[in-house]
């Protein structure tokens, strides 16, 4: 599974300049569609999430194909999906205001305003000219960002990221090599993943007996597509092929998906692989290495890089932590 993603705080300025939502389903329509899902979605910990607060999130954070062309199994695979992410950003923002990163318009505003004083001169322009032409000024663009609960929780994280976590990582030229040199190595392969929903021991329990049971018919002869279609929570489907995942490098999975991934050969398959997003079953479909610059063209380029996923394992590390911590409930998909 790919590692939460942080974004910059230019990168999310520039996403939340570029945000276009669609027009508004009707209410038959919405309930129509969603009627899989109830109307007490999840309680994180005492914060409640509604139906209607779930779909709104989904529609403003999805891809829109995603969120309006998929229907049956693919439709609640996605919600699934969807819901762990609002989770994990719910847990994460309480996180960053424990750290003094607390969501909302005074902290969207005051980074707005030094953002904008380092802005190059075009950008600044620029974004004074969309102000502009959406008849606001920047006391309603940071109001109506601050508006929108999944959009000023993620500013919190991103600022938290950026200010807290990322700023205090060191790197050293040992590590940077052995990047440089592991960078080389890419992968194609195909997963299946068992989650479980919320925290609960039995549930956890259920879901990694589901994923051995698979692996052990797997190992028998079972058509690993056949389980990635029928049984994985993972609507990865690249090529048409259930389960195929794009091809990656190091750094972008999670550490123990990563570990398990580059330590297989070609055709080979994982034994059932924890990581905080569930029970995963690993196929390696193919591998390469590619060209890259020298060292000393990109070498500030990886220490960049290993900076973020340095504190994307730390934001991991944390949200593994809270989870035990929490007290997390789903109702949302209860028959």
């Amino acid at each position: 599974m790919k590692k939460i993603q942080i974004f910059g705080l230019f990168a999310l300025f520039i996403a939340l300049l570029s945000i276009q939502i669609n027009a508004e389903e009707t209410k038959k329509k919405i309930t129509d569609r969603w009627g899989f899902i109830a109307e007490d979605v999840a309680d994180v910990n005492g914060i409640k999430i509604a139906k209607k607060d779930f779909i709104l999130y989904m529609k403003t954070n999805a891809n829109p194909r995603e969120f309006y062309s998929l229907s049956g199994k693919s439709l609640e695979l996605f919600a699934h999906e969807m819901l762990e992410k609002m989770i994990n950003q719910i847990i994460l923002a309480k996180l960053a205001e424990d750290e003094g990163f607390k969501p909302g318009v005074e902290l969207i505003k005051s980074e707005t305003e030094n953002m904008i004083k380092t802005m190059p001169k075009q950008e600044k322009k620029d974004f004074l000219t969309y102000l502009t032409s959406q008849k606001m000024n920047l006391d309603d663009f940071c109001t109506r960002q601050a508006n929108d609960k999944s959009s000023a929780r993620q500013f919190a994280i991103d600022t938290w990221f950026d200010k807290k976590i990322k700023k205090n990582i060191k790197v050293n030229e040992e590590e940077i090599k052995d990047f440089y040199i592991k960078s080389e190595d890419l992968i194609t392969a195909s997963q299946i993943l068992i989650k479980f929903d919320g925290n609960a021991p039995e549930a956890k329990a259920k879901a990694k007996k589901q994923a051995e049971d698979i692996l052990a018919k797997i190992r028998a002869g079972g058509d690993f597509r056949k389980f990635a279609k029928n049984d994985s929570s993972c609507s990865s489907n690249l090529g048409g092929l259930p389960g195929a995942l794009a091809e990656f490098g190091r750094g972008q999975m999670v550490q123990e998906f990563e570990d398990a991934a580059f330590a297989l050969p070609v055709g080979g398959v994982s034994e059932v692989t924890e990581t905080p997003f569930g029970f995963h079953i690993i196929q390696v479909d193919k591998k390469r290495k590619r060209s890259l610059p020298p060292l000393s063209e990109i070498k500030d380029q990886i220490k960049k890089e290993i900076k973020i996923i340095k504190g994307q394992d730390q934001i991991i590390s944390k949200l593994k932590n809270a989870k035990k911590e929490w007290k997390i409930s789903v109702t949302a998909f209860k028959k």
